[in-house]
């Protein structure tokens, strides 16, 4: 009862002699095994039998029955098997046994409840494991023993005892439980998926009255949000401002688009002009589609276009996605599935010649420009701030022509998406050649920092070689300032790639007073101070801050192979050093 070893076999599944199911309750379990010198295993005589004698726990004997059903663990099986019954002899239970073996005297109770266990997979991957610990009902049963890998969207946990508190923990792959990652229900009544589980019960599992669930909403419960909310760090007050942020949203479409070719309030027709001065009605646009797990979550239908118009405006490249809820209504929409569309240009300010620059628009489904949109739980946000708080750019040094002159495109990195489970057409095979030329047209056609230019060519060769000279995309890559002169890959892999790259990288180390690049550990390590600040401390002016979207947020911190927040507490970073080793 407890074991911290967590030796006991089984997962308290029993049947009797009749072929009956049963939930087991242990009042105590032993393995006894004899070996000679050589390491031969020995056995009971066939017809023979041996005496077991069981203390009962002190905590149990009140509720200690004067006979209680005997059983053995059968390995082919996996399940335990009932030897008949073992009777209390003072504060023990004795029982004969006809084999060496695994032997537990339980209850066995034919109800069971159950508890459906709903996983939003972007911000929480799976496999993860949760232990299971009972509150209430006097059980004394080591939490080892309440382990469950959780490998899907949809779970279910079955034999529960109806009507009682159980304690649900995330643990990480180190087996630590995740701090403040807990919550608790009360399972139901018995169902019929509650008492079954050979065979399984078969989803929805909708008789299951208990349901943890590990989403936002989850996240949002466990950890406090950054002070600003989210998609918010450094935005004026006016920009939050729901009567101001309208008019400076306005005047920085007039600004981009002084004709109002594209951005007419009211105009449905915007969206569509837009396509057609970006060369989006005539062939050899590039297409994927796909969900972003890492960022936002969304399914997106996403394309690319070079030369403008005509095709001849070579300082010309947009790219335009659809949101969608998931990658599967992105490939197959219903008439209302449509959710806003993010459109980015990188072109003079007349689509024509002049100097390039970085430009966004957001356009609602029905074609006409809009000035915010909600991309979370937090409510609509504003043009431009809203776009700058990933793709960088200064709103307090913006030009008369509406450039934010470090604004920049993010790369399109794979391993952060998910792609359509089942249609050949948008899997990760089938859209490489895609993706491989829409980040090389971010390299090539944009003002790419260097950290994104160091790590769109390690994905496809080796750092700096702008020929992309490799087909496919290396997930494995980590740059060179991160395993040079000393190696830092687990905290990029652990933190930096799921946590920070996708904005950081646009970020570059020769902007004036801009932020982390990531683009080496010696960077983080510089700042890894304030880094500590924004992401890790649980109060003041700045806690949780970073990092700043939403669903970024929550996959930082429910992270659990390994966990995010441990790993960067456990660092080398010298902002982490003693007494600060902490991430809370």
């Amino acid at each position: 009862l407890n074991d911290p070893n967590d030796t006991m076999p089984g997962d308290y599944g029993g049947i009797d002699s009749a072929g009956h199911q049963f939930r087991l309750s242990t009042f105590g379990s032993a393995d006894v095994q004899i070996h000679d010198a050589a390491g031969h295993r020995y056995n009971l005589v066939p017809g023979k039998t041996a005496t077991v004698q069981m203390p009962i726990h002190p905590a149990m004997l009140a509720a200690a029955p004067a006979s209680i059903p005997f059983w053995h663990y059968d390995s082919k099986q996996g399940v335990w098997l009932r030897d008949g019954a073992a009777m209390r002899v003072g504060n023990s239970y004795e029982a004969q046994s006809a084999h060496f073996s695994a032997v537990n005297m339980d209850l066995a109770n034919s109800d069971g409840a159950c508890t459906r266990i709903v996983v939003d997979t972007g911000i929480m991957p799976v496999p993860f494991r949760i232990r299971m610990t009972p509150l209430t009902g006097n059980f004394v049963v080591d939490a080892g023993h309440q382990d469950q890998v959780i490998g899907d969207g949809l779970n279910v946990v079955v034999r529960e005892p109806p009507n009682t508190t159980v304690q649900f923990d995330m643990v990480d792959s180190d087996g630590n439980v995740i701090p403040n990652a807990s919550q608790t229900i009360t399972t139901g009544l018995t169902s019929a998926s509650g008492a079954m589980w050979d065979p399984a019960p078969n989803p929805p599992y909708l008789d299951c009255t208990s349901e943890v669930r590990y989403d936002v909403h989850t996240v949002q419960a466990l950890f406090p949000a950054p002070p600003q909310g989210f998609l918010s760090y450094r935005t004026p007050p006016a920009y939050l401002d729901p009567l101001q942020a309208p008019a400076l949203a306005a005047d920085y479409y007039n600004r981009i688009d002084p004709g109002h070719q594209k951005t007419a309030p009211g105009d449905t027709n915007d969206f569509a002009h837009w396509k057609t001065i970006n060369g989006f009605d005539r062939p050899g646009e590039t297409h994927t589609i796909y969900q972003n797990q890492y960022d936002l979550g969304f399914g997106r239908d996403m394309h690319m276009q070079t030369g403008g118009q005509n095709g001849l405006c070579a300082n010309c490249i947009a790219y335009y996605v659809t949101n969608f809820e998931t990658v599967e209504k992105a490939v197959s929409p219903g008439p209302s599935d449509q959710k806003a569309t993010v459109a980015m240009e990188f072109s003079p300010q007349n689509n024509v010649s002049g100097i390039p620059y970085t430009k966004f628009y957001v356009f609602n489904p029905d074609g006409s420009i809009t000035n915010s949109v909600a991309l979370d739980d937090f409510g609509p946000k504003f043009v431009p701030t809203l776009c700058i708080i990933c793709h960088n750019g200064n709103i307090n040094s913006m030009g008369a022509d509406g450039n934010l002159t470090t604004s920049r495109f993010i790369p399109f990195d794979l391993e952060s998406f998910r792609f359509h489970p089942t249609d050949p057409n948008w899997s990760q095979a089938t859209q490489e050649p895609r993706f491989k030329e829409m980040n090389r047209g971010i390299l090539d056609h944009t003002n790419a920092s260097a950290p994104v230019r160091l790590v769109i060519t390690h994905w496809y060769g080796t750092e700096g070689d702008t020929g992309l000279p490799n087909p496919t995309f290396d997930a494995t890559a980590v740059p060179s300032q991160w395993t040079s002169p000393t190696n830092q890959a687990p905290l990029y892999d652990a933190v930096v790639k799921t946590s920070c790259r996708s904005c950081h990288t646009t970020r570059d180390p020769g902007d004036t007073g801009q932020d982390i690049s990531w683009q080496s550990y010696d960077s983080l390590d510089q700042e890894s101070t304030f880094a500590r600040i924004l992401a890790c401390t649980a109060t003041g002016p700045l806690h949780h801050i970073m990092p700043q979207a939403e669903r970024t947020f929550a996959r930082f911190w429910l992270s659990t192979n390994p966990n995010g927040p441990l790993v960067i507490a456990n660092s080398a970073l010298s902002g982490f050093q003693m007494p600060n080793n902490s991430c809370q």
